[in-house]
């Protein structure tokens, strides 16, 4: 009797450790998602952002070559078009900030209970 309760000791201890693992490496996936996912975010951003401030350059040299003026509404409208790529940003980190507040950060939760 003694040796099935250690062995169901040991069981228990070993499935312990396999979940706190798991949990671990559960974690470490999903920053390691998240990173990749932000880095890929910010490079699109960065890239729809120089394309629309390119395009819009190559548009109003065309428009001062050709003599035309640039009407105020283009640059106006070019720039809320650059500020729009990284709105998703802004509005993440927001929302975030909104569930850390109202339900707590769950990273936290996790590394306080290991």
């Amino acid at each position: 009797m003694d040796e099935k309760t250690t062995s169901y000791e040991e069981y228990a201890e070993e499935e312990k450790k396999v979940t706190e693992s798991n949990e671990s490496s559960i974690v470490a996936t999903i920053k390691k998602k998240k990173g990749k996912a932000k880095i890929t975010s910010l490079v699109a951003q960065a890239l729809a952002a120089f394309w629309i401030g390119f395009w819009n350059a190559l548009q109003f040299a065309k428009m001062i070559k050709s003599g035309m003026h640039i009407e105020v509404t283009d640059i106006i409208f070019s720039g809320l078009s650059i500020a729009a790529c990284f709105s998703p940003v802004y509005f993440s980190m927001i929302m975030d900030k909104i569930k850390n507040i109202r339900f707590g950060d769950k990273n936290e939760n996790i590394e306080m209970e290991q």
